[in-house]
């Protein structure tokens, strides 16, 4: 495996140049994005919150390489989120 395999396997953003999380939120929230290293076990470095408007909101993911994880601030069972990889 060359060296680009190992650093996809490992990284999962790595592979991916324009990624980005869309929020299609029905009130205004917040979102937390939780940064882990890929190692074993997981280590959080890094924790984001960004307040969401009604309607869309895009967030960034370019800046994440390791594992992701996205937790809403308040329960709304009405919003579609998205995870896009291009």
């Amino acid at each position: 495996m060359d060296g680009r395999g190992q650093l996809l396997r490992r990284h999962p953003l790595a592979g991916y140049g324009e990624p980005y999380l869309e929020v299609l939120s029905s009130k205004p929230n917040r979102v937390a994005t939780n940064h882990y290293d890929a190692g074993l076990p997981p280590e959080l470095t890094e924790r984001t919150v960004v307040d969401l408007k009604e309607g869309r909101n895009l967030i960034d993911l370019k800046g994440y390489w390791g594992i992701v994880s996205f937790k809403l601030e308040s329960r709304d069972p009405e919003a579609r989120i998205y995870v896009v990889l291009n």
